[in-house]
C-alpha cells in the first residue's frame, strides 16, 4: 500500500471517531468548563460582527490550564496551514476557517475539516510527502511533508480523545 493511503486511512479513522464522538453535541458540552480558569472559546470582543476567539497565551503558562471540549475542537478545526505546509496552492473559494460559535458548528466544521484534510492529501503522491516542509514550516522547515500530516493526525487523535473523556465527565456529573 502507498504510504499517501495509508496516511488517508489513518486520517479517515481518526476524524470519524472524533465525529462519531461529538455527535449529538450540545451547547452545555461545548462552553462546559469543569475546573475554574480553563481556557475557552468566546465573542471576540474587538469583532464588532460577532467573531469568537479561543483563549491563547505564547508560551503557554506551566501547567496549561484545563481547556473545554469548544476551545479543543476550536485548535481542530482553525489551523489553516495543512495545505501550505504540504506545499499545495490556496483552493479558490475555500473560506477560512473560524472558531466555532455553538455546538452544531463545531460538529460542522469537524465534518468540514476532515473533508478538506482529504482532498488535501488525495493531491499528494509518496514522493510529495518525503519532501521538506521548506520555509513556510518556519523552524519546522526541514522536516517532512510526512511528519507534518503525522504530527496533524497526533493532534485529532489526541484531543479527539480528550472530547470524549470531558464528554464522559459532563455526563457523569449530572
Amino acid at each position: 500500500m502507498a504510504l499517501r493511503d495509508e496516511l488517508l486511512e489513518l486520517s479517515d479513522r481518526a476524524w470519524q471517531r472524533l465525529a462519531d464522538r461529538v455527535a449529538g453535541l450540545t451547547d452545555d458540552e461545548y462552553l462546559w468548563e469543569p475546573v475554574p480558569g480553563c481556557w475557552t472559546v468566546r465573542p471576540d470582543p474587538a469583532d464588532p460582527a460577532g467573531a469568537w476567539t479561543a483563549d491563547f497565551r505564547w508560551p503557554p503558562p506551566d501547567p496549561p490550564p484545563v481547556t473545554t471540549i469548544g476551545w479543543r475542537l476550536a485548535h481542530l478545526v482553525t489551523d489553516d496551514r495543512f495545505r501550505v505546509w504540504l506545499g499545495l496552492p490556496a483552493v479558490a473559494g475555500r473560506p477560512t476557517p473560524t472558531v466555532p460559535r455553538s455546538a452544531a458548528d463545531a460538529v460542522e466544521a469537524v465534518a468540514t475539516t476532515a473533508a478538506q484534510r482529504r482532498s488535501d492529501l488525495l493531491e499528494m503522491t509518496d514522493a510529495d510527502l518525503w519532501q521538506p516542509i521548506g520555509p513556510v514550516g518556519g523552524p519546522y522547515g526541514d522536516g517532512t511533508r510526512v511528519s507534518w500530516v503525522l504530527h496533524t493526525l497526533d493532534e485529532a487523535i489526541h484531543h479527539g480523545a480528550e472530547v470524549g473523556v470531558l464528554r464522559d465527565l459532563y455526563r457523569a456529573s449530572g
